[in-house]
């Protein structure tokens, strides 16, 4: 099987939601979601990965974390450079992203 066969290849938010509750996980549930303090806040990046802001503190500004859905619909987080995988702003998360999808290529 060839590295773009077990790629994955996600168009939406949707898709990787459907796949995650497809696996048995859990990552998308509501009450997760609001215990971390998380928005998802792009949509699909290079066919995998995704951006969230979460609000660990509440009244702190968001940190961002990268995380990727793969091929069985699990979801992995991409260790970050600061505390819990997080990027400080939404824009160092993309460029993270960026770099990521380009050395896969």
């Amino acid at each position: 099987m060839t590295a773009a066969a077990t790629r994955p290849a996600y168009r939406t938010i949707t898709e990787i939601k459907a796949a995650n509750r497809a696996a048995g996980d859990h990552f998308f549930d509501r009450a997760q979601l609001r215990l971390f303090g998380t928005r998802i806040v792009t949509h699909v990046l290079a066919g995998s990965w995704f951006i969230t802001a979460d609000h660990l503190v509440p009244a702190e500004a968001p940190d961002f974390t990268i995380h990727r859905a793969q091929h069985d619909g699990n979801i992995t987080t991409l260790d970050g450079p600061a505390l819990y995988h997080n990027w400080p702003t939404l824009a160092a998360a993309r460029g993270a992203v960026r770099s990521l999808a380009l050395a896969a290529a």
